[in-house]
């Protein structure tokens, strides 16, 4: 499942002609975050909003990201 998530990635970014570093994890959606965040030593987690402008409140993973995050979290 990692191995294809990997190659979906790479055929995007040929696609798209970029070259930025992904990671993909497996696992709870916030501690996999949150443990990128410490390998990385980010400063700042950018997480997206819903696309459902029906959708009200923060989506499902949105408060497990922004507890364990160990930087400031920003949502777009």
């Amino acid at each position: 499942m990692l191995t294809e998530a990997n190659q979906q990635m790479t055929q995007l970014q040929v696609a798209a002609g970029t070259r930025f570093q992904v990671v993909i994890r497996a696992g709870v959606v916030s501690h996999a975050v949150a443990k990128a965040v410490k390998d990385f030593e980010a400063d700042l987690l950018v997480i997206g909003r819903r696309s459902d402008p029906a959708s009200e409140g923060l989506g499902l993973n949105t408060y497990g990201l922004i507890r364990e995050s160990a930087c400031p979290v920003v949502s777009v």
